[in-house]
């Protein structure tokens, strides 16, 4: 999916230990949609790894980009036992709209790639 609009907040840079013992770099961030409704989409994404390091060295907030992102799934066992899913939007590739200005230059845009998580979801 395709979701263009305003870069309202970046979260920090996170260092985040997987089960497996390794360790991964996760940066959040929010887009409002740019339109003229009352009521706009907002939507929270994360990058990983190399993505996160290219996304926080390149963009800012109030940039307009075009996010490209797709949803994940995944099961999660709390300290008491229980299994709850949990749902997650990951920006694939992140794009500079045209027209629009940035702190720095564009780095080439990430291509979508396998992310070396641990879960064998087919999406």
């Amino acid at each position: 999916m395709i979701f263009r609009g305003k870069v309202l907040w970046i979260g920090p840079k996170e260092s985040i230990q997987k089960n497996d013992g390794t360790s991964m770099t996760k940066i959040s961030f929010v887009v409002e949609e740019q339109t003229d409704r009352e009521y706009k989409d907002t939507i929270l994404l994360d990058m990983r790894n190399d993505k996160a390091e290219m996304f926080a060295n390149t963009y800012k907030e109030g940039d307009v980009v075009s996010a490209t992102f797709g949803g994940r799934v995944r099961d999660y066992t709390n300290k008491d036992g229980v299994t709850k899913k949990i749902c997650s939007l990951s920006a694939l590739r992140v794009d500079l709209e045209s027209g629009a200005s940035s702190s720095a230059a564009p780095a080439p845009a990430a291509k979508p790639a396998a992310e070396s998580d641990d879960d064998d979801l087919p999406f």
